[in-house]
């Protein structure tokens, strides 16, 4: 499994009326939300020279989870190519867009500190 990138991120009970029907029908009195993270910004200088990037173009039957799949062996890590390519959601690439995959993932979870 994957290093979890919520480790170091915190949590916020959310009582938002908003959400009232929501926690009713759960039996629940509030949500429990992963606050947003400080994104590390992606690499630069030495630490790309030491990459083997692969790159693909972006087409309508792309998901990054797939892509993490098919490249790093779990779904999980679909993150990685969110972060590398500061692409926070399939729906932020567009067909043609070029999609980066940076190897090896041990080098990009150590940046993380993961």
């Amino acid at each position: 499994m994957a290093g979890s990138r919520y480790r170091n991120r915190g949590v916020t009970i959310n009582m938002d009326e908003g959400y009232a029907e929501i926690l009713d029908r759960r039996g629940e009195v509030s949500l429990e939300h992963y606050q947003t993270p400080n994104m590390i910004s992606p690499p630069s200088g030495e630490f790309l020279s030491n990459l083997r990037i692969e790159k693909f173009t972006w087409v309508s039957n792309y998901k990054m989870w797939k892509l993490a799949a098919d490249h790093y062996g779990d779904p999980s890590y679909w993150w990685v190519i969110a972060w590398f390519n500061s692409k926070p959601t399939d729906a932020h690439f567009s067909l043609g867009d070029p999609v980066l995959v940076p190897f090896p993932l041990a080098s990009v979870l150590s940046y993380h500190g993961i």
